[in-house]
């Protein structure tokens, strides 16, 4: 029998949490398994992990296959450092310190990463929203640079339309202007009269 390490999912669809266990390889993936070896939840910050170590490595001892998640996550835990430097001799005390600086450097690099991406979440948010602002603004500069013009243009018009009514008044004539025509075409009959006179006298005479 082939003995596979491999996460089962359980929970609901949204709060999904796993379990990593030891399970047959031709059992379905949340099928049946041998043993509960620990528990991962994806959706805690840099994934929240519990591990029985000791298992663990009964069982890749025993030839047990890890799959790629499964080794991704013993790998960042320590697991596998642990069983590499056990191989090599080294004491317990040395194991420990190192599986514990591992995992450290793991956890805050992770930790970094994830507040990184919120971070470029939350200017890319900004930057749209400056974007949409944008035009809006564009739009109430545009009214108020079209207002002033729309007055001159009233202003204007105003202007041209009242203006032939002012130099039309002159050409109308008043009566007191049309008076003293008058009294200029009279002397010319005054001083025929007056030849009329003349010639007269003369005839008499």
């Amino acid at each position: 029998m082939m003995v596979k390490l491999r996460l089962r999912r359980r929970g609901r669809k949204r709060l999904r949490v796993y379990d990593i266990v030891a399970a047959d390889s031709r059992s379905p993936r949340d099928g049946r398994y041998i043993e509960r070896l620990g528990q991962y939840n994806p959706l805690v910050t840099s994934g929240a992990t519990m591990l029985d170590r000791e298992r663990v490595a009964y069982w890749l001892k025993r030839g047990a296959q890890p799959t790629d998640t499964v080794r991704n996550i013993l790998s960042r835990e320590g697991v596998l450092l642990a069983m590499q430097m056990e191989a090599k001799g080294a004491p317990a005390d040395e194991i420990a310190s190192a599986v514990d600086a591992h995992v450290m450097h793991h956890r805050s690099r992770e930790a970094t990463r994830a507040n990184n991406k919120k971070a470029s979440a939350e200017a890319a948010g900004e930057t749209e929203e400056e974007v949409a602002d944008a035009p809006a603004e564009q739009g109430e500069s545009a009214t108020s640079e079209a207002t002033p013009e729309t007055a001159t243009a009233e202003a204007t018009t105003v202007e041209v339309d009242t203006a032939p009514v002012e130099e039309a008044a002159p050409e109308e004539e008043t009566p007191a202007e049309k008076a003293p025509a008058a009294e200029a075409e009279e002397p010319p009959a005054e001083e025929t009269t007056g030849d009329e006179s003349n010639n007269e006298e003369k005839s008499g005479k």
